[in-house]
C-alpha cells in the first residue's frame, strides 16, 4: 500500500512538472500567433540568473576558509562560463581603472549555450570539453587584490578554452586572506605581493616541482594579465611531443636578451632567456632545476624574475629560451588612439602601462599568448571577438605617430585582413584582404520561421497575409508582428519616417532580438511588410547558403553575422562598389558563386528581409536600446555598416531574392530614366517575382 501510494506521488509529481514546464510556453506560443507584444522581459530573467548565481556560488566555502602556506584552496567550479560572465556584467566589480560601461555588455560576455564551445583561431577550432588527462600544470601569477579582477576575467574567459589540456592554478603571495570567493583552484606562498615578483615566481615553481613534477609533461608560468589562445597552447603542446622535445630540458617561451644597456650587467653573454609574460619547461627540466629554485633566489643578479629564472636553467638545466615557429607569443608594446600610435609607458615601479586596442589586428588574434591586457573588461571583449570570429576594421595609422611605434604598427597591418575590405577602403582608405569565411558547422538549411512586420491596420494584416503565403511555399511559417505607430515600409523605405515611428520600429525589433535570444534561437529571418519574392525563392535561398562566402557565416555555433535579401535598388555610386566587391570575391576565389553576394557599403539602401545570426544578437541590442531612446534615431541601415565596423560579416544576397511589391514603389517614387539606375535595378531585381504564386509585372 505504501508502495502503491508513494507511487501515484510521483506521479503527480511528474504530472504537475510537465504543466509547470508546457503552459508558460503555450501561453507565449499562443500570445506570439495572434500578434500581440510579448510580455516577457529581461528583468526576471536577469533574476532568475542571480537567484541561480547565488544558489550555485561557492562563497559559504570559502567565507571560512583560511589559506596556510602553500596550500591550495579549489571551490567548485559549478558556475558555467556563462552564469560567471552574466554574474560579472551584473555586479559592479572592482577594476584597475574607471569601467567603460559600452565595453562591458551582454554583447561581450554572452557565449551561445551549447555542448561544448568551439573557440576560433584562424580558420580552426578546439573543443573544449576534457576527453583526457591534462599534459600542463599551468600556474598563473596574480595577488589577492587583482585575483577578483583580472584574475576572475581569466578565469572566465581564457582558462575555460584550455581545459582539455591543461590544470589552472592561481598562485598568490599573501596567505593573510579571511575570505576568498573565487571558482578556481588558488596557491598562497606565504610571501609578499611586491613587484617586481621576483621571490614569488621562484616559490612559485619550486610549488611545482616539490608537488607536481611526476604528474605533468610540461609546466608553465604565465603572468595574470596574458590572455592564453587555448587551441593554440594545445597545438604547441603537440609540435613539442612530436619533435621529441620532451626527451631533453626543453625551455620554451619568447627568446629575449634584456635591454642592450643591461645586457652587460646581467652577465649572461647573450644567451636568450624567455621573457615573463608566459614561458613553459618540461618534466626533465623541472626535474633538474628543482632542487637549485631555492639557491638560484639567493644568488639573484637583478630585479627581473624572467632573467633570474632564465639563469638558473642556463646554470643547473644547461638550457636557453627556445621559441617553436608559428606559435607567437605576442609582447605589445604600442597603444593606439585613434589613427595615432604611442610607444608603452612604464610605471615608477618598472610595470607596464598600456590600454588594450578595442579592434585588435590579426596579430593579436593568433597569438598563443598576448601580453597585457591590463583591465578585467578587455579580456571579455576580447574573448567575444575571437570566438565570433570578429575581424574590425582597421584605422589608417598617421605618420605622425612616434617613428617606433608607427613601425611596429604597420608590420601588424599588413598581416591583417578584415571581413569588409570594401568599407575599408571607403572608410579609411587603407587597403586590407577579405577574410577567409568561417568554417561551416551545421548544414546550410533554410530558416522555418520568420517575422513579418507590419503596420498595426487592417492594410498591414493584409500585407501579412500575402507575405505569409509566400513564405508557407517555401516551407517557412510565419509570425506577425504589427508595430503600432509605424509609418510602414512605404514611408520608412523612403525618408525613414518621423522619430516616432523609428522609435516604435526599433522598440519592436528590440523586442524580437530580445526574445530570441533568450529562446536561444540560432537565427532570427526578419521580413518587412508589401514585399514580393522570386517565385522559386526557396530555391534560391538554399543556393545562396551553400556558398561559403555568403551563407558560411550563417551555419557555425559562434562566429555569425548577416545576410540581407533585399534592398532598394542602389545609386550607380552604390551599384559600382557592389560589383567591385563581387569582382573581388571572385578573383580571390575564381569561383563565380562567390560573387552571388556582396559586403555592406556606405550609401547602401534600406533593407527589408534580413536574416541574423545569433552571434550577432548581443551587439543589435546595443545598438537598437541607444536608436529607441534617442531623439535623433539613426536609419537602420547604418545598424549593418555598425556591425560591419565592428568585424561581424554582414553581406547582401545578389540578384535581390525579395523585393518590395512593384504597385508600392509606383505609388510612392518617381521612377528615374536613368539609364545607369535602369540597368542597376535590373541586375538588382533579376528574375521573375510572385505574389500569392502569380507572377507579378514589372515596372
Amino acid at each position: 500500500m505504501g508502495l502503491a501510494r508513494g507511487s501515484y506521488t510521483a506521479v503527480y509529481f511528474s504530472f504537475f512538472c510537465i504543466l509547470g514546464f508546457l503552459l508558460p510556453r503555450l501561453y507565449l506560443k499562443s500570445h506570439n500567433q495572434h500578434g500581440d507584444g510579448d510580455d516577457r522581459t529581461i528583468q526576471p530573467v536577469v533574476d532568475s540568473i542571480r537567484r541561480d548565481v547565488d544558489r550555485m556560488s561557492p562563497g559559504g566555502i570559502a567565507s571560512s576558509t583560511t589559506l596556510h602556506n602553500q596550500e591550495e584552496l579549489s571551490i567548485p567550479t559549478s558556475l558555467s562560463p556563462r552564469l560567471l560572465a552574466v554574474k560579472l556584467a551584473l555586479e559592479d566589480f572592482p577594476t584597475d581603472g574607471p569601467l567603460e560601461p559600452q565595453e562591458v555588455s551582454l554583447a561581450d560576455v554572452y557565449v551561445p549555450p551549447m555542448t561544448s564551445v568551439k573557440v576560433r583561431s584562424g580558420r580552426r577550432h578546439v573543443n573544449t570539453s576534457r576527453t583526457q588527462t591534462p599534459k600542463l600544470l599551468l600556474g598563473v601569477l596574480t595577488d589577492p587584490k587583482s585575483l577578483h579582477t583580472i584574475g576572475l576575467s581569466a578565469y572566465s574567459t581564457w582558462v575555460q578554452d584550455v581545459q582539455e589540456v591543461a590544470d589552472v592554478k592561481f598562485f598568490i603571495g599573501s596567505c593573510d586572506i579571511p575570505k576568498l570567493k573565487f571558482p578556481g583552484t588558488v596557491v598562497c606562498l606565504d610571501t609578499p605581493d611586491t613587484y617586481p615578483p621576483q621571490r614569488k615566481v621562484f616559490l612559485m615553481w619550486r610549488h611545482m616541482w616539490a608537488t607536481y613534477a611526476d604528474k605533468y609533461r610540461w609546466f608553465m608560468k604565465v603572468d595574470h594579465d596574458t590572455y592564453v589562445n587555448g587551441y593554440q597552447l594545445g597545438q604547441l603542446l603537440n609540435v613539442l611531443q612530436r619533435d621529441r622535445m620532451s626527451e631533453q630540458c626543453t625551455y620554451v617561451g619568447m627568446p629575449v636578451k634584456g635591454r642592450p644597456a643591461e645586457r652587460k650587467k646581467l652577465g649572461l653573454n647573450g644567451r636568450a632567456y624567455c621573457s615573463g609574460l608566459g614561458y613553459a619547461m618540461n618534466r626533465k627540466c623541472i626535474s633538474l632545476v628543482g632542487p637549485y629554485f631555492g639557491s638560484c633566489l639567493d644568488d639573484v643578479r637583478s630585479n627581473h624574475s624572467d632573467t633570474e629564472v632564465g639563469r638558473c636553467m642556463m646554470k643547473h638545466g644547461n638550457a636557453e629560451c627556445i621559441d617553436v615557429p608559428g606559435f607567437l607569443f605576442k609582447q605589445m608594446y604600442y597603444q593606439q588612439e585613434g589613427d595615432m600610435v604611442y610607444p608603452m609607458k612604464q610605471k615608477g615601479n618598472g610595470q607596464m602601462e598600456l590600454r588594450f586596442p578595442t579592434m585588435p589586428k590579426e596579430t593579436h588574434f593568433a597569438a598563443t599568448m598576448l601580453h597585457p591586457l591590463k583591465r578585467a573588461e578587455d579580456f571579455y571583449h576580447f574573448r567575444k571577438q575571437c570566438i565570433s570570429y570578429l575581424r574590425p576594421l582597421q584605422v589608417r595609422i598617421s605618420k605622425l605617430s612616434d617613428k617606433d611605434a608607427y613601425r611596429l604598427a604597420m608590420n601588424d597591418m599588413r598581416t591583417t585582413c578584415v571581413h569588409n575590405n570594401q568599407l575599408q577602403q571607403q572608410m579609411h582608405q587603407f587597403p586590407l584582404h577579405e577574410c577567409a569565411a568561417p568554417e561551416r558547422q551545421e548544414h546550410p538549411d533554410v530558416p522555418l520561421e520568420a517575422h513579418v512586420l507590419t503596420q498595426a491596420s487592417d492594410a498591414g494584416y493584409e500585407s501579412f497575409r500575402d507575405v505569409r503565403v509566400n513564405l508557407m511555399d517555401s516551407g517557412i511559417h510565419a509570425r506577425h508582428v504589427p508595430i503600432p505607430h509605424w509609418a510602414g515600409a512605404a514611408l520608412s523605405s523612403h525618408e525613414d519616417g518621423s522619430q516616432r515611428s523609428l522609435n516604435a520600429y526599433y522598440d519592436t525589433l528590440f523586442d524580437l532580438v530580445k526574445n530570441a535570444t533568450l529562446d536561444e534561437a540560432l537565427h532570427l529571418l526578419v521580413f518587412e511588410e508589401k514585399l514580393v519574392f522570386l517565385c522559386n525563392f526557396r530555391k534560391q535561398l538554399q543556393e545562396v547558403l551553400s556558398v561559403p562566402r555568403c551563407g558560411n557565416h550563417l551555419f557555425t555555433h559562434n562566429e555569425g553575422g548577416v545576410l540581407i535579401l533585399g534592398t532598394d535598388t542602389p545609386t550607380p555610386a552604390g551599384n559600382a562598389v557592389v560589383e567591385a566587391d563581387r569582382s573581388s570575391a571572385f578573383a580571390a576565389s575564381n569561383s563565380i558563386k562567390s560573387a552571388m553576394c556582396y559586403n555592406a557599403y556606405q550609401g547602401m539602401s534600406r533593407a527589408y528581409a534580413v536574416l541574423y545570426h545569433r552571434a550577432t544578437f548581443g551587439e543589435m541590442l546595443a545598438w537598437l536600446d541607444r536608436q529607441r531612446t534617442s531623439t535623433a534615431p539613426e536609419p537602420i541601415k547604418t545598424l549593418y555598416l555598425h556591425l560591419s565596423v565592428k568585424g561581424y560579416i554582414v553581406r547582401g544576397a545578389v540578384p535581390n531574392l525579395v523585393r518590395q511589391d512593384p504597385a508600392l514603389v509606383r505609388a510612392h517614387r518617381s521612377v528615374s530614366n536613368s539609364s545607369k539606375v535602369e540597368a542597376a535595378s535590373h541586375n538588382w531585381f533579376k528574375g521573375t517575382f510572385c505574389r500569392q504564386g502569380v507572377e507579378v509585372p514589372d515596372l
